[in-house]
């Protein structure tokens, strides 16, 4: 029973998520739609590379906060 109450939280915080991250989009929805990264790349000059799983990496523009580029590997 507390895992389907936790499901339904979970759900009721993505409501309105699109269904892939969207650039433009603000770095706190990628967290709050895709969840936290696997690892974070600060290394970037004026971006922050976020590292997901499967091989997806989401860079946010430092100055503004913003989804600057999408980009995923395929098999």
């Amino acid at each position: 029973m507390e895992t389907e109450a936790r499901a339904k939280a979970l759900a009721r915080e993505r409501v309105g998520c699109p269904d892939e991250v969207e650039i433009g989009e603000r770095e706190s929805e990628v967290y709050r739609c895709i969840g936290y990264p696997d690892h974070v790349n600060d290394e970037l000059q004026g971006l922050r590379q976020l590292v997901y799983p499967n091989e997806v990496y989401i860079y946010i523009d430092t100055d503004t906060g913003l989804v600057e580029n999408v980009q995923w590997t395929h098999d």
